[in-house]
């Protein structure tokens, strides 16, 4: 059995030295030695850390002689590491039992030079609720290192096993903060094989205290010192030319965009503009690739303030940069403060014909069917069919069904149709009963729609314009992807937001898997999140891959509550699925929301014969079974449902 040795520095980490060393002592893997390094701290952490020593004997510990700093103080440990492999961790983060089981399983058994998993982050708000996010360390098996270093945590150590000869190659740099982007950067170059798993995480937790002053962004700058000597080092590198960008991008400009531009409290902003720009001008970073790519992912507003920025600062004009800056958070704190109504009101059937024509003088790489089932919901059509051709990307087909509405819908969509026909493909079908289920409708749509991908656009809800746009580019990127989508908003009838997200109603779990953009397998998908709860709140915020889904949207129709949440999990057993985290759907709430006792009782039932099915035929994650019982005791007690009319299955 191969074995590792674990590297922890600290300082003045007195609070987590108990935590951090249960946490190992729990590890499911136990063939591990541990190196603390107690760089000097003036707190009682070395006192605790011999305290440990006594306790654990997986524990060994160093005391450097004066404070040197963490680059020094993992150099020194690896050096004295008994084992081929170094893992690392901070001591005041978390990890879960199975970290290291997980981690060297598929190390040891791929045979290779270096594994890596994803990062879970908490942002720690004193004794309020914690903020998750999830960061995906790798989308692409076979792994390829474009796909690690275009990465916000590529050079983080604590995600990682890697061999110590590497390390040996690719010391930490010493004196500065950013130390580990010359080591691990380059360790993951000089690599052989790399191998990633998803099935475990690294829990790396901010914590108030480190919120950046001005004191601590003069050290932040450190970042070009770091990558200055990434770059000499590998020089030579054919490895550092075809990712350099990625590393530009993700070390240095993230750092402008995310480290200096957004903190308000930041006192003499312009003065670390100016320096910014001097320190990164070498890298010709205005000309970015990622740089353009990023800021063509952001919407209109935002990718003009960051655009004007850039130009201000590469001109010079330090001023003006620092005042857009100003009026960007003067904005968002307006914005923040009133109720938005994300709807055009008052559209025309002009206004749909100018727009409609707009549209197809677009073109894209794909072709898309809109399929619009409509009941009753007359008032809408107008905003629905506006909003689709609003859309940056050309509209092949819409297909408009009415389910025997007893408005005034019939009339309308003939109006809108007999207007359109000449313009775009468009084709109403009316049914002369009313089919009683929607996925009735969904079916129809699919069998009738001629593109190669097909979003169901409900009439009463509504998009925004890069709606399309966003959740259609990792499709082309990657056909495995059954379907993809947005994260949505609620509206009222009058289209005033009720939810500026969704997020917190569909991740009940709190894994933070839906904090950002992902691309993951359905079967993933299933066996970690969709057991628990549908995760997906509105088909209109979904784009899927066109097939033939009768079977799965009958077998959806047996459901009153959750047939939405079968045909999700039916359509993720068939491929990949892809999430973007901006709020790009909007779905109408409407006024009567009642729910009788017999609704609930029918929809607990449906719940517990979905994660039945699932249970059944996947080996869910560890703890599904205790998340499942803990959920459905809860909405026992909520709906105050009686055990008489509890099905059993």
């Amino acid at each position: 059995m191969e074995k590792i040795s674990i590297i922890i520095p600290v300082y003045n980490g007195e609070r987590y030295i108990d935590s951090i060393c249960k946490q190992l002592n729990n590890q499911t893997f136990k063939d591990f030695e541990v190196i603390f390094i107690d760089d000097c701290s003036n707190d009682s952490s070395y006192r605790k850390l011999k305290e440990a020593k006594k306790k654990y004997s997986f524990i060994e510990l160093i005391r450097n002689e004066k404070n040197e700093g963490a680059g020094y103080s993992r150099n020194k440990a690896i050096r004295l590491a008994k084992y081929d492999y170094i893992g690392f961790i901070d001591c005041d983060d978390e990890i879960p039992n199975n970290y290291f089981e997980v981690l060297t399983e598929k190390l040891f058994k791929e045979n290779a030079d270096l594994v890596l998993c994803d990062v879970k982050v908490i942002y720690e708000d004193g004794f309020k609720d914690n903020i998750n996010s999830y960061n995906i360390a790798c989308h692409n098996v076979p792994v390829k290192k474009i796909d690690i270093i275009h990465n916000d945590f590529v050079a983080g150590a604590w995600n990682k096993i890697i061999k110590k000869e590497l390390l040996i190659q690719n010391p930490f740099s010493e004196g500065i903060i950013n130390e580990d982007i010359p080591a691990i950067i380059g360790s993951i170059f000089d690599a052989k094989k790399i191998v990633y798993t998803n099935q475990t995480f690294y829990k790396y937790i901010q914590r108030k205290s480190s919120v950046q002053n001005g004191s601590k962004i003069s050290k932040k700058f450190n970042v070009f010192l770091a990558v200055d000597e990434l770059i000499f080092r590998k020089s030579k590198s054919k490895d550092l030319e075809e990712n350099k960008e990625a590393i530009i991008f993700h070390q240095i400009i993230l750092f402008l965009i995310f480290g200096l531009i957004p903190i308000e409290e930041l006192k003499h902003k312009r003065k670390y503009l100016k320096e910014f720009e001097k320190k990164a001008k070498k890298y010709n970073y205005h000309k970015n690739f990622y740089l353009n790519e990023f800021l063509n992912q952001q919407g209109r507003k935002n990718k003009l303030y960051y655009k004007l920025i850039l130009k201000f600062m590469e001109c010079h004009l330090f001023f003006l940069a620092d005042f857009i800056i100003y009026l960007g958070n003067l904005y968002n704190k307006v914005k923040d403060k009133s109720q938005k109504n994300v709807i055009k009101s008052n559209i025309t059937l002009e206004e749909i014909i100018n727009i409609a024509k707009e549209n197809q003088t677009k073109s894209f790489d794909i072709s898309i069917s809109v399929v619009v089932p409509n009941y009753n919901y007359g008032k809408f059509l107008y905003q629905r069919i506006y909003s689709i051709f609003c859309q940056n990307i050309k509209i092949n087909e819409i297909i408009i069904l009415d389910d025997c509405s007893k408005d005034d819908s019939v009339v309308l969509i003939d109006e809108i149709v007999k207007s359109l026909k000449s313009i775009v493909t468009i084709n109403k079908y009316f049914n002369l009963k009313n089919s009683g289920s929607p996925f009735k409708q969904w079916a129809k749509g699919f069998k009738l729609a001629k593109s190669d991908y097909v979003w169901i656009a409900e009439a009463d809800d509504y998009s925004d314009d890069h709606f399309l746009e966003s959740v259609v580019k990792p499709l082309i990127k990657d056909k495995e992807i059954i379907m993809s989508y947005s994260d949505t908003s609620y509206i009222n009838g009058n289209g005033v937001k009720l939810t500026n997200t969704v997020k917190r109603f569909i991740d009940i779990g709190k894994t933070g898997h839906w904090d950002s953009d992902y691309i993951n397998s359905g079967i993933d998908e299933i066996k970690n999140y969709l057991f628990l709860n549908c995760t997906i709140a509105n088909v209109s915020s979904v784009v899927f891959k066109n097939g033939n889904y009768q079977k799965e949207l009958d077998e959806s129709g047996s459901y009153k509550q959750c047939g939405d949440w079968y045909f999700y999990y039916s359509m993720m057993q068939k491929g990949k699925i892809a999430y973007c985290s901006k709020v790009l759907n909007y779905s109408r709430l409407h006024g009567d929301n009642s729910t009788t006792n017999l609704k609930k009782e029918i929809h607990y039932n449906e719940i517990k014969r979905i994660q039945k099915e699932i249970l059944d035929k996947f080996e869910v994650r560890n703890d599904a079974k205790v998340k499942i019982e803990k959920r459905l005791n809860y909405l026992k007690t909520k709906w105050n449902i009686e055990d008489n009319n509890v099905e059993k299955y």
